[in-house]
């Protein structure tokens, strides 16, 4: 079973990695990865959720490195895209303000 999680990780790592090299328009890619990792929580939740693991590390080592890795790419994509989202239009002072408001509430966080 810890084979088959790697395995869904690797695949997952690897689909989004082939993504992000294409990655040209922000709002129309980013929910294709979005959507990768979301099918790769499910997938990796629907067999973890059975799974008995053999020793308490590798336990803690699925919840400890290979879910919040996978978890936090997530977060930071919904991030962007919900950034490129509000983007306001206008002129480069306008974009910058906003920028600069989006990275101190980043940093507040």
């Amino acid at each position: 079973m810890k084979d088959k999680i790697k395995n869904i990780a690797e695949k997952l790592e690897h689909q989004i990695r082939m993504h992000e090299l294409d990655l040209n328009d922000r709002i129309k890619d980013i929910p294709q990865i979005i959507l990768l990792l979301e099918q790769g929580f499910s997938e990796l939740k629907e067999i973890v959720s059975f799974y008995k693991f053999k020793s308490e590390m590798d336990e803690i080592f699925f919840f400890k490195i290979i879910k919040p890795k996978f978890f936090s790419k997530l977060i930071y994509y919904r991030k962007v895209y919900n950034i490129e989202m509000m983007r306001p239009n206008g002129q480069d002072c306008v974009l910058k303000n906003y920028f600069i408001n989006e990275l101190n509430q980043l940093e507040n966080i």
